[in-house]
């Protein structure tokens, strides 16, 4: 049987050959093909206030593989905190921030051409967390873009009555599903904060 295989490679060598050769060219069209994107910065700068909110302001770099029409920045929330307010997105061009247009759930598009240019809020119930994703429609491919996010969330301090103590439990990058290359996360702190414990 052995003899019979070896035979038969020695007569089509040039046919095994050609077939390995499209396989080969056919494995590299589709990795060629295959569209995914990492994130190449993440900024955040939060600033913790008096009044138990905080001021978010993030600032991600995408390196785009491939062709996109939306781009999600996913927001997990602080515990017990359902909801975001004020939010506002910057698409930064050249060292420029150009405002989106923030749209409504009324007036999005199946269409997601219609929707260029736009940023939808939505908040997704999960059974140990909320989150909030920011859905970003602008057509880009095989380029580096970079968007900054800025939000207010109310009530994210728990604050312990009288006891000077108070917690912000919150799981800050998750949900993303992609490759993180460079994080940086910056706390501002209220002025009369004395320690500042984090753990992770």
């Amino acid at each position: 049987m052995k003899k019979k295989v070896i035979s038969l490679f020695k007569k089509n060598w040039k046919y095994c050959l050609l077939v390995i050769l499209v396989l080969s060219i056919i494995l590299v069209i589709k990795n060629i093909n295959k569209r995914h994107y990492d994130i190449e910065d993440y900024n955040s700068n939060i600033q913790l206030k008096n009044d138990g909110s905080i001021g978010v302001s993030i600032r991600v770099q995408y390196n785009i593989h491939g062709k996109y029409d939306l781009l999600v920045i996913p927001q997990a929330l602080p515990k017990d905190v359902d909801t975001i307010n004020n939010v506002e997105v910057y698409e930064i061009k050249n060292n420029k921030q150009v405002l989106l247009k923030k749209g409504t759930n009324a007036d999005i598009s199946k269409e997601a051409k219609m929707n260029a240019g736009k940023y939808f809020v939505t908040s997704d119930l999960a059974e140990t967390n909320t989150k909030v994703k920011v859905r970003i429609y602008q057509p880009v491919e095989n380029e580096r873009v970079t968007y900054k996010l800025t939000y207010n969330v109310p009530n994210a301090i728990i604050n312990y009555g009288n006891s000077n103590i108070s917690e912000l439990n919150w799981n800050i990058l998750s949900n993303w599903g992609h490759k993180f290359s460079n994080i940086d996360i910056t706390f501002d702190l209220p002025k009369k904060i004395h320690k500042f414990y984090e753990h992770g």
